[in-house]
């Protein structure tokens, strides 16, 4: 998912493959002519989100097809939080009543995915018949908690859309998107956070600061970081979380819908007013150095971490295995937190080296800022969105790539496996097919290059010859041909049907005269 979300393991995230991204969103492809401009357009296009509702019905149309009326999805994600760049996924998760596979809990882990993994094969076999979907990715993996599927849709206007489905709608008694729909009830009381919280996940995106797989911080904390940083500066109340948003469910409250975007007037004028100014990004990421340099020591038997719930540091349990990289900074996941009342941190998997490096990163960003023109601002935001084109254009080629190295390899599979009936093996076939740590008999060798002798295929008939039989099951070329022992006078049958795998062993005699 393009977000995390609380009750979501972090390998989902850590392993989430390279999309092809677009940068051109409300831009057109133009380059911004200001900051500001810039950061504007990173909203999605009316296009996007079209395709994306039109994604969600079809597989929502499929589950009650495939489980029965009393199925539904979920959506959860950037989507649900308000923040989708152009390039968002749509992240759905499934509910069948009464299906194993929907069990998510602390022990069902140690029962394994296999219930989970067979109810999205059903799923998944339905979407792709419905010409819409192609399967990208499964992950399936055993020691996946949450195993999903990636597809791609294309919608009936011909947009494109990455869809990511899970199985259950709560996990550990957390209900999935909890924590960002907490999000979007105080982004949408402050476009300003709003369109800061964009900004930084695309320059997280492009600088490759985003991986909590490498050590750094997911795009989850960067939200979080940023309304905290709003909170601080009085324009955000803690208050707000507990307040539901109209349209968080879904808009006018109808879940079969997603939520609509949040802050999208229709006067560009107005909606330039409501973006953060070139001062106020540098502040934000002078703010993020500061803050961790001026983080207290940690209380007794506890440690300190960043809750947007009660709007302050508060004291949260220390970390169960501490390691000489681990770091002290602590985000708060607010959905636990609202459910529970438990504590979870999202910046578990940061560690010290790529923490610093971001924080010097956060600290070069704010003086380049503030000591540049506008122009000069603007040009900064235009190399975020050509590094992210970059990005975009080598994950493609590398994807292409890897397809056809998968191609080539399911052929060579092909030309290698044991033969059907009535098709002849060859010594090589017969040495790449041989069970770990069976010893493949070496194949005899003709008297004279103009023999026909034990195994001996030639030209005429589509078999190998000599040479190169021996080359591929021995290594090399044998040379002169070894003497052979004296053969029993019964002929071998396996020989003259040219099967026989027994070569110099066998006892019988290899010859056609």
């Amino acid at each position: 998912p393009d977000q995390g979300c609380c009750g979501c393991p972090d390998i989902a995230a850590m392993l989430k493959r390279p999309r092809e991204l677009s940068v051109d969103s409300n831009l057109n492809g133009q380059p911004p002519s200001t900051l500001e401009e810039g950061v504007l357009g990173l909203a999605p296009l009316a296009s996007f989100w079209e395709a994306a509702q039109e994604a969600m019905s079809k597989v929502d149309e499929a589950v009650k097809q495939v489980f029965g009326n009393e199925a539904w999805v979920l959506p959860y994600g950037s989507l649900v939080q308000g923040l989708a760049l152009e390039c968002s996924d749509l992240d759905l998760c499934v509910e069948v009543p009464g299906d194993p596979g929907c069990n998510h809990d602390e022990s069902s882990g140690k029962q394994g995915n296999s219930a989970q993994v067979s109810l999205l094969k059903r799923l998944m076999e339905k979407l792709v018949t419905t010409g819409k979907f192609q399967v990208m990715e499964t992950r399936f993996w055993n020691h996946m908690k949450v195993p999903i599927i990636i597809m791609r849709f294309t919608s009936s206007q011909g947009q494109g859309v990455e869809t990511d489905i899970s199985v259950g709608v709560d996990f550990d008694g957390v209900r999935k998107g909890l924590t960002d729909r907490v999000i979007r009830r105080l982004l949408a009381y402050s476009p300003r956070a709003l369109h800061l919280a964009r900004l930084v996940k695309l320059w997280a995106r492009a600088t490759r600061l985003n991986k909590a797989y490498d050590g750094f911080l997911n795009c989850l904390g960067w939200t979080l970081l940023v309304l905290h940083f709003f909170i601080e500066k009085g324009e955000l109340s803690s208050d707000i979380v507990n307040l539901e948003e109209p349209d968080e469910l879904g808009k006018g409250g109808d879940n079969s819908l997603l939520p609509p975007a949040l802050h999208d007037s229709a006067d560009p004028e107005a909606k330039l007013l409501e973006v953060p100014s070139q001062e106020d990004i540098a502040e934000f990421f002078e703010w993020v150095p500061k803050t961790v340099a001026n983080w207290p020591d940690d209380p007794p038997a506890g440690a300190w971490g960043i809750s947007i719930v009660e709007g302050m540091l508060a004291e949260v349990p220390p970390p169960e295995k501490k390691f000489h990289d681990t770091c002290r900074f602590y985000l708060e996941d607010p959905g636990p937190k609202v459910t529970k009342g438990v504590h979870e941190n999202v910046a578990r998997s940061l560690k010290a080296g790529p923490w610093k490096t971001t924080l010097d990163r956060c600290k070069g960003v704010s003086y380049k800022l503030r000591a540049q023109s506008p122009l000069d601002a603007s040009a900064w935001f235009a190399g975020l969105l050509q590094q992210i084109k970059a990005d975009a254009e080598a994950a493609k080629a590398a994807a292409n790539a890897a397809a056809n190295a998968t191609s080539n390899a399911a052929a060579k599979q092909h030309i290698t496996q044991t033969p059907g009936f009535g098709v002849q093996r060859s010594w090589a076939a017969t040495a790449l097919n041989a069970r770990p740590g069976a010893v493949v008999p070496k194949a005899s060798i003709p008297r004279c290059a103009g023999m026909q002798g034990s195994g001996t295929a030639s030209a005429a008939s589509g078999q190998r010859t000599w040479a190169s039989v021996s080359q591929s099951a021995v290594g090399e070329l044998t040379g002169r041909p070894a003497a052979k022992r004296a053969k029993a006078g019964v002929p071998c049958n396996w020989f003259l049907k040219g099967q026989c795998w027994d070569g110099d062993k066998c006892p019988k005699l290899h010859s056609v005269d």
